[in-house]
């Protein structure tokens, strides 16, 4: 009975831990899991009290009334026979997950790679077939060193030219797929196109094939459109009808089970394609189109597609439209507006089962507010990330609201039980602007006075905290903004400033502001300072971010500069939280600008640009008008020229620029941008062009002209230094910009936020070795073309950990009888020191010599591509000219070859005289 229980929650998961029964038990358990098979899915009776926790809090927000909580419950209630229904069509456990990973290496003969690469099909077959049975009885596989070679043996026989053989090793390629899933992902690039090329045979067993792999590939890769989105639009503009045909249909059954809409970039490349298709001389291409073109309708609505599709004649839109009512997608449709009682209620999770025999009334799910008052300052810190997010979003939106309404600090509305912010050890979420309509609202943090020391900034108007990841150092608050605020403000400035702050007349907050100054400098060279935090929370109370007079506003930023520049006074990173956003409001203001700008270059300074540009980025996306964006985004520009890329988190401000800035509406918002665009593309080169493949043709005419006009230019150095990197130097021994990027690409790489660094040995696999010692030349040429495609996939950038093994293993290649091959290493070798951006000495020395020997050669292109490589390495590494080129010199010279003596000597020459023009001792040479 328990195995019969077991079943209705697990369903087919179960099977597999059954397997070792006797045949007779195994056999009735299978009669009795048959009578329950068609029963809906069970569901969950009684609660956790952590569970319970977790659904009162989902349904009644902080801060939320008794009204507010009735309409929650209401809303709650309205959804539970959706609830009910979704999870009675629940699939059940997944049976992979409950799986032990299998090592099919172990599976298999050790004669199995003879047997596949046997010119007999017959032994073909079967070794591959042996494969195809070890798979089919493992759920789970294991990814061990030699998977990888199996994948790639069986992406060889994906064009075999016997088709049994071919079906075989297809099918088995989707087993792969499926017991390996995410693992799998980086041979997806390798092996589809042979598949989508395959897909031209008429045999109906090899389509169905490699229909199936293709949908397991689609699912190892997370289903990301973009995995498959460029082989696709191959496959759809391939000559034989057929593959075309095909690569429709492996995009329709791809966009039918998409968990996210494709935006509309995407939209907008398929859609053309697909438009195209509809028009093909083939009747299977045209149909198959309209069917994509149908799934697509459906998936992001017809009112979505239709701008993209416009002068299709009638018949065929009649087709689409045909398709599109029959099309099943897996994502839902956008759900209507939520009626008022829901909207109250605020967002909803998942209805919850109630507990069996539970007394509580549907409309008393929620505690009521009081009780939530006397909590402890610390119960909700036990909370999920997740729901403690959403309690504070929600409270805070409602606190705005009425701060705008009433036009009072934000501080007055919001909930005395506010949740703590995450542990200290992740930092907490960055602050972001008040909105525009509140006339004093001040931007402040609050948290419960338990917590007082690990409390974090308040995000902004739209409640979405800037990640701390990004912004470069932990925001940490040193004053709580609690109910003694008031107290502490009182008892640290003197009583004349906050009264003339209080003025209704401008010239006396100003005289009020000018005083604030003078008694901050008084304490400060008494080396009692008041904390800077302090005084920025009371600059945001009164005269407020939207105090009207532009000269009291300047002599605010002007306070805040002096405070962030002044090394006595401890101007937190929380200060900084709180100045950073009003300050960026006020880039866009004539009058404002030039103090702004200088409190902000002070933080700056004092820190690192890589928190101000965090902490900026989301006030910056927020603006609506045209001139203040193309202002922030100008003195973005200017700050990474002066404070350089060194540090900077490319990724985020890439993003807001290319949103903001790039697809606006306006021309001056626009040209800023493109400007940006193109000092980026000074500081981190052409792969800026990596981020900017979503964007319209006159974008990209107007970017790849500025990149043209800026290419030759290199960055200036920076002419202003950051805190935070300087102390890093310091610590890591010196060496300025140098040092973040000895090794091949240190921490402070913006590169590496945009480009991670991958492994390049677990690109290729440890099956490399052996095609690269092949005696066949095709073979090796396909492992130097294996090792170049991995350094394309990683976008040219690798860890800098490459084995001497492989560099043994070019050596090799160096003396080929195939002087193509040759010049094929050659470049590989200098590949691989500029990708990794380091030339390891001890592996230089493996192949110096050999290198030096191919000058020799007669063929000029030979003797080109050999000084390219050891210029490379000279480049990326310096050192490793004198510990590994110079000791093999002597060796080389004794050839009597003028074209190798000239040609070493000059490339000689052409790296030590700059090193003797800089002062650089050079090496003993006698």
């Amino acid at each position: 009975q328990l195995a019969v229980e077991l079943y209705r929650w697990m369903r087919q998961a179960i099977l597999p831990s059954l397997q070792d029964l006797p045949p007779v038990l195994l056999k009735d358990l299978e009669s009795q899991f048959a009578a329950v098979a068609s029963e809906p899915l069970p569901r969950q009776a009684r609660l956790l009290r952590s569970q319970q926790e977790a659904e009162e809090f989902d349904s009644a927000p902080a801060g939320a009334g008794p009204q507010a909580s009735a309409n929650a419950n209401a809303a709650g209630n309205a959804n539970n026979s959706a609830a009910a229904e979704e999870e009675s069509t629940d699939p059940g456990v997944d049976a992979w997950e409950l799986a032990d990973p299998v090592d099919i290496t172990k599976k298999l003969p050790d004669d199995f790679y003879e047997m596949v690469m046997s010119s007999k099909w017959k032994e073909r077959k079967d070794a591959i077939q042996q494969l195809h049975d070890s798979l089919q009885k493992a759920i789970r596989l294991q990814n061990s060193p030699g998977t990888g070679d199996l994948i790639q043996e069986m992406g060889k026989k994906i064009a075999d030219i016997n088709i049994i053989v071919a079906t075989v090793a297809i099918q088995s390629l989707g087993l792969f797929a499926l017991g390996l899933r995410q693992p799998f992902a980086p041979y997806v690039q390798s092996t589809l196109p042979a598949l989508i090329e395959r897909s031209k045979e008429r045999k109906q067993t090899v389509i169905d094939a490699i229909r199936l792999t293709t949908d397991a590939y689609f699912a190892a890769a997370g289903h990301d459109l973009s995995t498959i989105g460029d082989h696709y639009f191959t496959g759809a503009s391939h000559k034989n009808p057929q593959v075309r045909a095909e690569s429709n249909h492996f995009l329709r059954r791809c966009l039918a089970i998409v968990p996210a809409r494709p935006g509309k970039g995407d939209i907008k490349r398929y859609s053309e394609q697909l438009k195209a298709g509809l028009d093909d001389g083939d009747a299977g291409v045209r149909e198959s189109a309209a069917e994509c073109l149908g799934t697509l309708s459906k998936l992001v609505t017809s009112k979505v597609l239709e701008p993209f599709i416009e002068g299709i004649d009638k018949i065929k839109m009649d087709k689409v439209n045909e398709h599109a009512e029959k099309a099943t997608i897996k994502l839902k449709a956008v759900a209507p507006a939520r009626p008022a009682a829901a909207a109250a209620a605020g967002p909803a999770s998942r209805p919850r089962p109630r507990p069996a025999g539970s007394a509580a009334a549907p409309g008393a799910r929620a505690p009521a507010p009081s009780a939530r008052q006397e909590e402890p300052a610390g119960v909700s810190a036990n909370l999920p990330p997740h729901i403690r997010a959403k309690l504070e979003a929600s409270a805070k939106a409602a606190a705005i609201k009425k701060a705008q309404r009433e036009g009072k600090p934000i501080d007055e509305f919001l909930p005395a039980d506010d949740p703590p912010s995450p542990a200290p050890t992740r930092a907490p979420p960055a602050k972001r602007p008040a909105a525009a309509g509140a006339s004093s609202a001040a931007p402040a943090a609050r948290k419960p006075p338990a917590a007082a020391s690990a409390s974090a900034a308040r995000p902004g108007v739209k409640g979405k905290p800037a990640p701390a990841k990004d912004l470069g150092e932990t925001i940490r608050m040193r004053i709580a903004n609690d109910d003694s605020i008031d107290e502490k403000i009182a008892s640290a400035l003197p009583a004349s400033v906050l009264g003339g702050f209080e003025s209704s007349a401008w010239k006396e907050r100003m005289e009020a502001m000018d005083e604030l100054k003078e008694y901050l400098g008084d304490q400060a060279v008494s080396g009692s300072g008041i904390h800077p935090e302090l005084v920025i929370r009371q600059l945001a109370r009164k005269p407020g971010w939207k105090e009207s007079n532009f000269q009291v506003n300047a002599r605010a930023f002007q306070i805040i500069e002096w405070m962030a520049g002044e090394e006595s006074l401890d101007f937190s990173t929380g200060a900084a939280a709180l100045s950073v956003p009003p300050l960026v409001e006020k880039l866009g203001d004539i009058k404002l600008k030039a103090p702004a700008a200088s409190a902000l270059v002070a933080i700056a300074e004092r820190y690192s640009l890589k928190l101000v540009a965090g902490l900026a980025t989301e006030p910056i996306r927020s603006q609506k008008s045209p001139k203040v964006l193309a202002d922030c985004i100008a003195w973005l520009d200017t700050q990474m020229i002066e404070f350089g890329t060194r540090g900077l988190a490319l990724r985020p401000l890439v993003s807001m620029v290319k949103e903001v800035g790039l697809q606006s509406s306006n021309a001056q918002t626009r040209a800023r941008a493109v400007t940006f665009m193109g000092t980026l593309r000074r500081a981190i080169g052409s792969a800026v062009m990596d981020l900017l493949d979503d964007l319209n043709p006159q974008l990209v005419q107007l970017l790849e002209a500025e990149f043209d006009k800026v290419g030759s230019q290199p960055m200036p150095e920076p002419i202003r230094t950051q805190h935070s990197l300087a102390d890093s130097d310091m610590a890591g021994g010196g060496g300025g910009a140098s040092a973040s990027t000895a090794g091949g690409g240190g921490g402070d790489d913006p590169m590496d936020d945009l480009f991670p660094r991958q492994d390049l040995h677990a690109l290729v696999g440890s099956g490399i070795y052996k095609q690269l010692g092949d005696s066949n030349w095709k073979e090796r040429k396909a492992g130097l073309d294996a090792i170049l495609g991995a350094l394309e996939s990683a976008n040219h950038r690798i860890l800098p950990n490459i084995s001497g093994d492989l560099y043994t293993a070019l050596k090799q290649r160096l003396q080929d009888a195939n002087k193509n091959l040759i010049t094929v290493t050659l470049g590989l070798l200098a590949a691989l020191s500029t990708d990794s951006g380091a030339a390891q000495p001890p592996n230089i020395r493996i192949v110096a010599l050999t290198t030096i020997q191919c000058l020799a050669d007669k063929k000029p292109q030979l003797r080109v591509a050999a000084v390219a490589a050891m210029t490379a390495w000279a480049n990326a590494t310096p050192a490793s000219v004198e510990q590994a080129v110079l000791p093999a010199i002597p060796s080389a010279l004794a050839d009597i070859s003028p074209e190798l003596r000239l040609t070493l000597l000059q490339w000689l020459a052409d790296v030590l005289t700059p090193r003797h023009a800089k002062g650089v001792r050079l090496p003993d040479l006698s």
